[in-house]
């Protein structure tokens, strides 16, 4: 898309699915304006309060004779969703560089051409788009255009699907741009958009609830992640819950052939070749413990083994508990005892 030279738009007119909430229910009214922030017919105005409610510093081109825009913002905020309706009223270029989060536009009326990373399209009342974190945006808006704007925050979606993918992310999430309005998954993130369009305005909303609204962009999030496409739909939200990342394998496997000797966490992320951070993150989601505490588990396991040999093979509870690297006498005999209901000298005599 060049800036200098935009390319000539079409409006298209909205085909909503039968039955269904969708693009034509979005501009039936004007959910927002009760949350109008902003009008102004001043361009430089209206770019510079575009780059704080987005925070995406940016430029911005009009198109066509004189320097007016005619812009009308209207946003309200609920936890950490961002819902706003964006209007110009005129043609303008937007290059709004990287953006910081997730934002997913509904265009209510008009049509803009996008470019967002090396993807391009049209958007219009049949459709909408999902800008991903991290890569350029390039927008063409033709005069007397409005879109609804859902914005999501980078790092609450990547915790998220780091929970359904079972590790950390090694590289940011790249949605396909375009979703078609009469897809099942269009239809499902319209239903969910109106649903909160309509509680905005309620004097006693559910919204007002930090848990429901909690809830509610958990659901925009599963249903952005699962039912859209992007870099790590292939991975995410396998049936019967992910199994441990090969680094914990790893760990585990490099912990049970040398848990005698006096091994640290830096020699295990030696092994295993991810961050402390990461193994630690691992362990604490597939094993439910720190990958010491899995190693002391080893080690008592380890050192009950030896202690139900004969004596004369064993030795005396010292000499165990030392090669099985626990130097405090006192913490060996605690934690054996809360993971085998006795005492190792117990364990030793019968």
């Amino acid at each position: 898309m060049d800036l200098k030279q935009p390319a000539l738009i079409d409006e298209v007119a909205a085909v909503p699915p039968a039955g269904e909430p969708g693009a034509s229910a979005l501009a039936a009214r004007r959910w927002l304006v009760p949350h109008c922030v902003f009008k102004s017919a001043d361009a430089e105005e209206t770019r510079a309060y575009v780059v704080g409610l987005f925070d995406s510093p940016h430029r911005q081109r009009v198109v066509g004779r004189g320097s007016e825009v005619m812009s009308r913002i209207e946003s309200v905020k609920a936890g950490s969703i961002t819902l706003s309706c964006v209007e110009y009223g005129t043609s303008v270029i937007l290059d709004q560089g990287v953006l910081p989060g997730v934002l997913m536009q509904f265009p209510i009326r008009g049509s803009v051409e996008v470019r967002c990373g090396k993807q391009t399209m049209t958007t219009s009342p049949g459709n909408f788009v999902v800008l991903s974190p991290g890569q350029p945006v390039i927008m063409m808006r033709s005069a007397d255009t409005a879109h609804i704007t859902l914005r999501l925050s980078q790092g609450r979606l990547e915790r998220f699907a780091e929970s359904l993918i079972g590790e950390p992310l090694r590289k940011p999430i790249v949605f396909d741009l375009g979703m078609p309005a009469d897809q099942a998954a269009g239809r499902t993130m319209f239903r969910l958009v109106h649903h909160i369009l309509s509680e905005v305005n309620q004097s006693e909303s559910a919204l007002s609830w930090s848990a429901i609204v909690d809830q509610i962009e958990r659901t925009l999030m599963a249903t952005l992640l699962l039912s859209h496409r992007h870099n790590y739909s292939d991975v995410i939200g396998q049936p019967g819950g992910p199994a441990a990342p090969r680094y914990v394998r790893r760990a585990e496997e490099y912990m049970q052939a040398h848990a005698h000797r006096p091994i640290t966490i830096d020699d295990i992320v030696a092994a295993v070749g991810v961050g402390a951070r990461t193994l630690s993150w691992g362990f604490k989601r597939y094993r439910g413990v720190s990958p010491l505490a899995h190693l002391r588990a080893i080690r008592l396991d380890g050192a009950r083994k030896d202690l139900a040999r004969s004596i004369s093979q064993t030795g005396s509870v010292t000499d165990v508990a030392l090669r099985w690297g626990f130097s405090h006498l006192g913490r060996f005999a605690r934690d054996y005892a809360r993971r085998f209901g006795e005492r190792p000298s117990e364990t030793l005599w019968r």
